[in-house]
């Protein structure tokens, strides 16, 4: 078992006990995150999840409930990371998911399993297409639109040329 020292004001020890609430889930406010009383009487455990953006949408397209989870950024919020970790794992996503049927949680393992080890390799596979990138747009240059340049456009252009 791990210990971690809680900065905690005394006053704010006193409530959490009366309250039953647990200082490791309460985020302090204060210097150095240290809880102060009004961390403990304003705390909800509902609205105490941080999660990012894209691990909510992450989360939620495959099902997963994220009370519980502790995450691994600032403030233990829940990152990208720590969702495509949940989902690799096909216990813990079983575990978070126990509600769910297993045929509606059974495709998407495979498809995340797919597109993690394919998000490192896309930077060296970005690098070696940028030269293959060049040719794209040129077949579809029938397709493009040209737009006349504004005033404001034309005057930088030639400003530009000039210097």
């Amino acid at each position: 078992m791990e210990t971690v020292k809680l900065r905690a004001t005394p006053a704010a020890r006193a409530l959490a006990r009366r309250l039953g609430v647990k200082l490791t889930n309460v985020t302090g406010t204060g210097y150095k995150g240290r809880i102060h009383r009004d961390d403990i009487a304003g705390f909800n455990y509902e609205e105490k999840i941080h999660v990012s953006p894209l691990a909510r949408r992450i989360a939620e397209e495959h099902d997963i409930e994220l009370k519980g989870i502790r995450g691994s950024g600032h403030n233990h919020k829940i990152m990208k990371e720590d969702v495509l970790q949940l989902i690799s794992d096909p216990q813990i996503k079983e575990m978070l998911t126990r509600d769910k049927l297993a045929e509606s949680t059974a495709p998407p393992r495979p498809a995340a399993a797919s597109q993690q080890p394919a998000a490192p390799a896309t930077p060296a596979t970005a690098k070696a297409a940028t030269p293959a990138a060049s040719p794209a747009p040129a077949g579809l240059a029938g397709s493009t639109e040209t737009v006349p340049m504004t005033q404001m456009r034309k005057i930088i252009s030639k400003r530009m040329m000039e210097s």
